[in-house]
């Protein structure tokens, strides 16, 4: 599966869709009860490292969850690109 990284306005964007809901209703809908809601707020801070460890401290297959996540506008965004910025 080739990946696609995304240009930060093309991120920020995308972060931008999130409504900020109180119930969090995208941590029920996570598979692996991740809060797409803190991470997307960490990254909408300029945090990318915090919103990386938020879905790894959840979720032990974070590499996927971009590819196999529902609403994956959302969370795909994040994860590519702070393996991005890994290299």
């Amino acid at each position: 599966m080739k990946k696609i990284y995304l240009t930060l306005p093309q991120i920020k964007a995308e972060l931008d869709k999130c409504l900020q809901c109180a119930n969090k209703p995208c941590m029920n809908a996570c598979p692996t009860l991740c809060s797409p809601c803190d991470f997307i707020k960490a990254a909408k801070s300029g945090d990318w490292k915090k919103a990386a460890n938020l879905i790894e401290h959840q979720n032990p297959l974070d590499e996927v969850c971009g590819i196999v996540c529902p609403d994956k506008d959302s969370s795909s965004p994040i994860i590519y690109y702070e393996k991005s910025q890994r290299r």
